[in-house]
């Protein structure tokens, strides 16, 4: 007799749980459910699914505002404006739920409230920081502002050009700010 195996005999591949020397025990809780393959008609819908999310994505204002490195305004623009539509969105799911009679409305209600919460809670902490909504130009803060900038200037001018050389730039840059800041008063005045 040869030490080959037969024909007719059946060779396990892989251990079985009894030659494991442990048990073979399955997680606690639901079951895997394993889904079938998708039809034709399912893989064209997906792909076609997958295709306008990456358009949607492409073209979202945020997303450009954030590649292009825009200004801080514009993002914080960008968030809160982005921010309103889904809390307008789920206005429209949970009042679809209310009228169809589902009893999910009360979680798409708890889900606008927590986006109202931080819609306003953006935009506050955005005007705190003063990147969002207008600049009050009259106001004590921007004038220390306007002041640490000429007197910044100033200082450097003193240090690094010839006393007459400063006075004459200095004096240029505070009739420059001072017609800029009467133009603010006008109607249609510049704001930039």
């Amino acid at each position: 007799m040869s030490n080959t195996a037969s024909a007719n005999t059946i060779v396990a591949l892989h251990p079985t749980p009894s030659q494991n020397r442990g048990s073979f025990r399955l997680k606690p809780g639901k079951p895997r459910k394993i889904s079938p393959a998708p039809s034709a008609d399912e893989f064209a819908y997906i792909e076609a699914a997958g295709q306008a999310r990456k358009t949607l994505i492409a073209s979202d204002p945020l997303l450009g505002v954030l590649d292009e490195r825009g200004p801080t305004e514009d993002v914080v623009h960008r968030t809160i404006v982005g921010v309103a539509e889904e809390t307008a969105a789920l206005r429209w799911d949970r009042e679809q739920a209310e009228a169809q009679g589902f009893l999910v409305a009360e979680k798409i209600a708890a889900r606008r409230i927590d986006g109202l919460h931080k819609l306003a809670t953006t935009v506050l902490e955005a005007k705190k920081q003063g990147t969002y909504g207008d600049v009050d130009f009259q106001s004590a803060q921007f004038h220390r502002v306007e002041q640490l900038f000429i007197d910044t200037i100033a200082e450097t001018l003193r240090e690094t050009v010839p006393t007459e050389t400063s006075t004459l730039v200095i004096d240029r840059l505070v009739r420059a700010m001072a017609a800029w800041r009467a133009s603010l008063g006008e109607p249609g005045g510049d704001s930039s």
